[in-house]
């Protein structure tokens, strides 16, 4: 009954703030959009909204205060067709019944075609990136600059909470596996095994 109740509670806490977080997810997956290939099926569609609401707001604020949006309204034009091409190619691979990732896969980031480097190193480095190449747009154009410095920081907040949630899976199952061992002991125990 308690677990029920701490349940509950964690999804009303959920609720309270899910409007900050969908904003931060929605800036990372715009820049996941750019940096990466080969998405599961699911992964930008869920969160392609969020982006595209997040970058318009962004457009509208800048545009109210006479800034130049159009580096800005070309980042987020070229993220939907991005998107539109990536979720073709999900689809057109589950057509064709080719091999096919989680349907929740952030894709593969396209530097591993130029860096020697794994898959996790380079996610783990792209928000680093990201946020200088928008310190340097940021003396050409502010409203793209400071979008890609903060949303930077968003793909860092969600690479290091997905990191954290993979570990805490790894370590469920391992104590699950450990768990089991013990119980197969004590059966064994118990049936003279």
């Amino acid at each position: 009954m308690d677990t029920e109740r701490q349940s509950r509670q964690a999804q009303m806490g959920r609720k309270k703030g899910q409007g900050f977080w969908n904003a931060i997810d929605g800036m990372a997956a715009s820049l996941e959009g750019w940096l990466h290939t080969d998405f599961g099926e699911h992964f930008l569609i869920e969160r392609f909204f969020f982006a595209v609401v997040v970058m318009a707001l962004w457009c509208y604020c800048c545009w109210k205060n006479d800034c130049n949006v159009l580096p800005m309204e070309i980042f987020g034009g070229g993220f939907v067709v991005l998107c539109v091409v990536g979720w073709m190619s999900a689809v057109a691979r589950r057509c064709l019944g080719r091999a096919q990732p989680h349907t929740h896969y952030p894709g593969r980031p396209i530097l591993m075609r130029i860096l020697p480097l794994g898959e996790l190193t380079i996610k783990r480095l792209e928000p680093f990136i990201v946020f200088g190449l928008g310190y340097a747009t940021n003396h050409r154009n502010a409203p793209l600059g400071i979008y890609l410095m903060v949303a930077a920081v968003c793909l860092f907040i969600c690479n290091t909470l997905a990191a954290r949630r993979e570990r805490l899976h790894t370590l469920q199952m391992h104590n699950s596996v450990v768990e089991q061992s013990v119980r197969a002991e004590r059966f064994r125990d118990i049936h003279g095994s």
